[in-house]
């Protein structure tokens, strides 16, 4: 409202248009509530407004916004054209304008049934103040202000505005205001994410005595429909100072169908983009059926780092208070999360019942116990993330994760990263990027949380340091290019609670220096490649496991890689399009070198896929190079729309011939895993068949696969397929199936069954899972969304969720249920454990959201999902 007062001076004074009544909404929105009579009736706010009632809208009804002023010619863009039916014109007394004033610059225009134009009583007879009769109405496109007086002194710049009723859209940053008839289009989409909804209110005065400062008495604010406005905020008197960017008010009531339900004696805000210290909406809600509540605390420290301080208290646990600490400078960013609940009663009670091992439990159990006896009652954790770029070469990154004990992401959700669901990662890098090499310098451990009520977690390898060095030299003489690879690495590694080996710990030393021809033309390319693999290992804590404290490696890398890429223009009907045809031709050649005394550090086999095809090292990490004599053969195709230039089809398909059976693996027999030497998938002459698709069926329709099939064991080792329909945010159906057989993938988690004289192994990689999810609208105002993930191979659920959405035009109301799969309970004989979450959300739009929580990471898993009204 109080950017109708810029208006009004735009037209006098040559001033800016829309910032001040943003204002003035933000004031009410976040500070208002008014207790007297409104300036107007609701059917009289309608008709000043413009509204339409229209029951095929999304609201009920539009503004008929169909303001375009007539565009103004001439030179100077900034003169204000006057016109009225009457004038009573006078040099040196009062001026009169009467009928149909209208007062235009260019895009705004201010209309009265009558204006007077005040001029001094001395000689200079200079215009004074100006006064506006009737019904003054001011307006832009999408923004209208109604008073029934308006003046103005041209020396003070004092504005007074008497009975005022305003609107204005309100619309996400990204998306541009919809003009004129256009708006009607956009009111239907108010449920959508960036959608458009429109603020309006009343005030019985508005005035502006000082620059930059306006006080408004007896204000409202709601983005409702004027007919019958769901919910208002009032405010008896509001005080805005865009000097400050500060605004308050005094006795705020927020009313639901004319029903008060909260009240502030008074209240201060923010009314620009400067942020301001005080109180955010409180949070609420129940944990393990026992509720809490959360009240965050905001403090703008400086304009470059802020502070969250969030006390939250549960009525089982205590006082949990969490501080989330934001800065910004010249090379970077970062933040600082510290959470810490002293003496947690519901925790000190499952120590007490839990502590005690019993006798069937195994040693990793018993382990776990002694572990959850010895923690403390201050359940606390820290996150520390930085990102810093110190100039175009240095930059570093912090990722740090840690929690007091096994079962605070349990007990409080996961806020913090965690590579798997009990990894938390502690990562530090500095790296070095210039032309020709780069460098990284990394520390990386992780916290391995063990609850004795999951499934074994073992510990992994920390990198205590590890130092990346790589350089490279392109065109360099006759074409060649030279490049070198170097790591020097120092693994440590803690025992697995429960765990009788000690696993070997030691330094890695790596130099793979090489030189290749690229040969390139514009039909295909040829790459001959020579490479050496050096490797060096000094090993400790050997004598369990009878791994050599010095082990050696040297190995030559001599690979191929050549394609060709054709191209034809061709129909389907109507339509044209451009098909590539991109063969490919990659022959390796490594000898064998005996490696099964190296450890494991960091290495596993790779997932055979299409791309997979084309690496000369079929084993992730450096702990593993295999031998092989092999030439890989693929083929892809694709479909380019000719008129939109998007890809309609890619599909590959690709295959590897050997020409010698593989000896270096994973490990030395199948006891310990499928990658064995004998085992079919190293001996056999072809690999399986891997094939890739992707599908733009017609706008709305994907499909997406990958499959390996094993022309031996004539089955599908590994496929996934996903069908993708969307319509857009709110109409989305996704059907996804993922299959990952054992054929020769590693199976070696080992889990000590409760006799302590045997052990199972579970098969980490066989999954076989179905995952349906989608988002539709029931109504014109309910829509509900819905995700069910199955583990066929283990028979158990992997995650329900449910969610129905209640949406109007100006309030929202959302409740979304969840079960998630977290384990398997070692004391139930391993069966599946589930957390479950319930949240309930209400959003008054334009004005903020309360609820329980937020769901938003559950629904972020529905492909293509996204609804940014609550945050």
């Amino acid at each position: 409202m109080c950017q109708y007062f810029t208006m009004i001076s735009t037209i006098f004074e040559h001033s800016s248009i829309r910032t001040l009544l943003i204002s003035a909404c933000v004031c009410i929105l976040l500070s208002s509530n008014t207790v007297h009579a409104e300036t107007y009736s609701a059917q009289e706010n309608a008709m000043l407004l413009d509204w339409v009632n229209d029951a095929n809208t999304f609201c009920g009804g539009y503004y008929n916004d169909t303001f375009a002023p007539t565009p103004i010619t001439g030179t100077d863009k900034e003169l204000v054209h006057i016109t009225g039916d009457e004038t009573l014109f006078s040099q040196k007394d009062t001026t009169t304008l009467s009928g149909h004033v209208l007062f235009q610059r260019q895009n705004e225009s201010v209309s009265a049934d009558q204006a007077i134009l005040y001029r001094e009583a001395n000689a200079s007879h200079r215009l004074k103040s100006v006064e506006l009769l009737g019904t003054v109405r001011a307006q832009e496109p999408n923004t209208m202000l109604v008073a029934k007086k308006v003046t103005y002194d041209f020396h003070t710049k004092a504005q007074f505005l008497f009975n005022v009723v305003y609107r204005m859209v309100m619309t996400g940053k990204e998306r541009p205001l919809p003009v004129g008839k256009h708006y009607v289009l956009a009111q239907r989409e108010t449920n959508i994410p960036g959608g458009v909804f429109t603020a309006f209110g009343n005030a019985t005065q508005v005035s502006q005595t000082e620059p930059g400062k306006t006080d408004l008495t007896d204000a409202t604010y709601t983005t409702c429909p004027p007919v019958d406005p769901f919910w208002i905020v009032k405010a008896r008197d509001i005080n805005l100072d865009r000097n400050t960017g500060r605004g308050s008010a005094s006795h705020l009531f927020l009313k639901v169908k004319q029903v008060p339900i909260f009240y502030l004696p008074y209240i201060s805000f923010p009314i620009d983009a400067r942020r301001k210290t005080g109180f955010l909406w409180p949070t609420f809600g129940t944990q393990d059926g026992a509720p809490y509540l959360s009240a965050p605390f905001y403090w703008n420290m400086a304009p470059n780092y802020d502070m969250f301080i969030t006390p939250t208290l549960f009525s089982n646990r205590g006082l949990m208070l969490a501080d989330q600490f934001r800065y910004l400078h010249e090379t970077g960013r970062g933040n600082i999360n510290v959470t810490v609940l002293p003496d947690d009663r519901q925790f000190n009670t499952f120590k007490n019942d839990n502590k005690t091992p019993g006798p069937n439990d195994s040693a990793t159990i018993q382990a776990s116990k002694i572990r959850l006896a010895n923690a403390s009652t201050t359940r606390s954790a820290f996150t520390w993330h930085d990102d810093t770029r110190y100039n175009a070469n240095w930059a570093s990154h912090i990722n740090f994760n840690q929690v007091s004990d096994d079962y605070f992401l349990r007990d409080f959700g996961n806020t913090i990263d965690d590579v798997s669901q009990n990894h938390l990662l502690q990562e530090g890098e500095l790296s070095y990027q210039a032309q020709h090499w780069h460098f990284i310098g990394r520390l990386q451990a992780y916290q391995t949380l063990h609850p004795f009520n999951e499934t074994v977690n073992l510990n992994q390898y920390r990198r205590f340091p590890q130092l990346i060095l790589i350089g490279n030299y392109p065109d360099q003489w006759q074409g060649l290019e030279y490049f070198i690879g170097s790591e020097m690495t120092n693994f440590d590694m803690r025992k697995t609670p429960g765990s009788d080996v000690s696993q070997p710990i030691g330094q890695r030393m790596h130099l793979q220096p090489g030189l290749s021809l690229p040969l390139a033309r514009a039909f295909g390319y040829i790459t001959p490649r020579i490479q050496v693999a050096l490797s060096e290992y000094t090993l400790h804590q050997t004598a369990e496991t009878d791994t050599p404290t010095t082990i050696n490696r040297a190995l030559p890398i001599f690979d191929i890689a050549s394609g060709a890429a054709f191209e034809r223009n061709m129909t389907f009907g109507s339509y044209g399009f451009k098909q590539t045809l991109e063969p490919q031709i990659y022959y390796t050649y490594i000898p064998y070198r005996r490696q099964f005394d190296i450890p494991l550090f960091d290495t596993t086999l790779n997932t055979p896929t299409y791309d997979q095809l084309f690496n000369y090292n079929r084993f992730s990490g450096l702990d593993r190079i295999g031998d092989t004599n092999q030439v890989s053969v693929g083929v892809s195709t694709r479909l380019i729309d000719a008129y939109s230039g998007l890809e309609k089809v890619k599909l590959g398909i690709g295959e590897i011939m050997y020409f010698s059976e593989r000896f270096v693996t994973l490990c030395e027999n199948q006891k310990v895993c499928n990658d064995y030497p004998g085992a079919h998938t190293n001996v056999q002459r072809f690999s399986p068949i891997t094939a890739t698709l992707d599908y733009h069926i017609v706008s709305t329709w994907n499909v997406v696969g990958n499959a390996v099939w094993d022309p031996v064991s004539k089955h599908v080792n590994n496929s996934s397929v996903s069908l993708h329909y969307q319509q857009d945010s709110n109409r989305i159906i996704n059907l996804g199936l993922n299959y990952v057989g054992n054929n020769g993938v590693p199976n070696i988690k080992i889990i000590p069954e409760t006799d302590n004289t045997s052990s199972i192994s579970i098969p980490i990689n066989a999954l076989k899972v179905t995952d349906f999810s989608f988002a539709w609208p029931m109504t014109n105002h309910i829509s509900h969304v819905g995700r069910v993930s199955h583990d066929w191979a283990s028979n158990h659920l992997q995650n329900v969720a449910y969610g129905v959405q209640y949406d109007t035009c100006c309030v929202s109301v959302r409740l979304v249920g969840n079960r998630t799969f977290l384990g398997l309970d070692p004391d139930r004989n391993y069966q599946a454990r589930y957390s479950n979450d319930f949240y309930i959300q209400l959003s008054l739009k334009g004005l903020g959201n309360v609820g329980n929580g937020n769901p938003q990471s559950i629904l972020n898993n529905i492909s293509g999902y996204t609804n940014s009204q609550f945050g």
